[in-house]
């Protein structure tokens, strides 16, 4: 219990690309734009669920990722399929989007 909160999409640029995040956010028609001023850093983020798989998921996989983050990308895609699947309401659901989750992003170089 607890151990799932939610999918999330995120670019996080320098705020001085602010317009670059912001047509971003515009192209997309979703999310949200907000600055991290302790650190001089901006975001994009996408929370919704039905965003993130309408639109974000969509786009990706027309346009692929290339290098590293493809790994990424697919491992967000399958995290994504368990959620669509109810299958993260069992506790083997939650244990299979916690072993994604510590393979993705950092996680994979280790």
């Amino acid at each position: 219990k607890g151990a799932f909160k939610s999918l999330l999409f995120k670019i996080t640029q320098h705020e001085k690309d602010e317009v670059l995040l912001t047509a971003i956010k515009e192209y997309f028609n979703c999310g949200y734009c907000y600055l991290r001023k302790n650190d001089n850093l901006m975001d994009f983020k996408v929370t919704k669920f039905s965003d993130i798989n309408q639109i974000n998921i969509p786009f990706f996989i027309k346009n692929p990722i290339l290098g590293l983050k493809s790994l990424d990308f697919n491992d967000w895609c399958l995290a994504s399929d368990i959620v669509t699947n109810r299958e993260h309401k069992s506790e083997k659901g939650i244990l299979r989007l916690l072993e994604i989750q510590k393979g993705m992003n950092r996680g994979r170089s280790r």
